[in-house]
């Protein structure tokens, strides 16, 4: 965290950018701003009129949690395969353009991208329910892992690498610039997803480089780069209408 302040990569500066809008909630507050509070609508929309409350049927706390924290990695795994789709990609990209890793690298993301998120993790409320305790730990354990998930850590996590949890190393592979590594390791949490579906590669170069081909995002400003981001998405959605 000292190369903050003393001599930051590009990479780091946007991290750091991110990760103070986010801890100073601005970040939820731009996305709101910039969509015009559309995603907002949507969610309250989707939880006014959905409500499974499946949880109903697991009155006990214990299970709920075990309950919600599967399925909200599930949810996460397809989160995270829909943003590495052709016209999400261009705003996913901008996770992607980090160079480096470090403990906030996990905050680095788009504005406009964050606004289909958030349709995404209301999900797990609209379908699981019940009380907020479960769901309010699930989120505090998934930002625990995924802050370590982006660390530049070297661990495999041996055994349970290979049948529980996605460890960092595997996640770099998703980070990676080479192309034969695009649209692996989803998972956040668990690695079964992506070896139920298939998306699943062992990453074993110790030195991966990780980033996008040609990162225009490190050639601008801070805001300009979101800005980009957006009208790249914009651009891809209307060349294939």
């Amino acid at each position: 965290m000292f190369k903050i302040f003393r001599k930051p990569s590009k990479s780091l500066r946007i991290d750091f950018y991110c990760y103070f809008l986010s801890v100073f909630k601005l970040f939820d507050f731009l996305v709101f701003i910039l969509t015009f509070g559309i995603f907002y609508f949507l969610i309250s929309v989707l939880t006014s009129y959905v409500n499974l409350d499946l949880a109903k049927w697991l009155p006990n706390k214990y299970f709920q949690f075990i309950i919600v924290f599967i399925f909200s990695d599930f949810i996460d795994y397809l989160r995270h395969r829909f943003n590495h789709l052709k016209h999400f990609w261009e705003l996913h990209a901008y996770h992607h353009s980090a160079t480096e890793f470090n403990l906030i690298t996990t905050s680095r993301g788009s504005l406009f991208e964050a606004g289909f998120n958030s349709i995404f993790f209301s999900i797990v409320y609209v379908v699981v329910g019940g009380s907020y305790e479960p769901i309010l730990f699930v989120v505090f354990l998934r930002e625990w892992y995924v802050h370590i998930l982006h660390s530049n850590v070297k661990w495999n996590l041996g055994v349970f690498g290979r049948f529980v949890f996605i460890s960092p190393m595997d996640h770099q592979l998703d980070h990676s610039i080479l192309k034969e590594n695009y649209d692996k390791n989803f998972g956040l949490i668990f690695v079964w997803w992506d070896k139920i579906f298939g998306t699943y590669k062992k990453n074993k170069d110790l030195n991966l480089k990780i980033g996008i081909p040609n990162n225009y995002f490190h050639q601008m400003s801070f805001f300009k780069g979101q800005l980009h981001s957006f009208n790249r998405f914009i651009k891809s959605l209307s060349n294939t209408l």
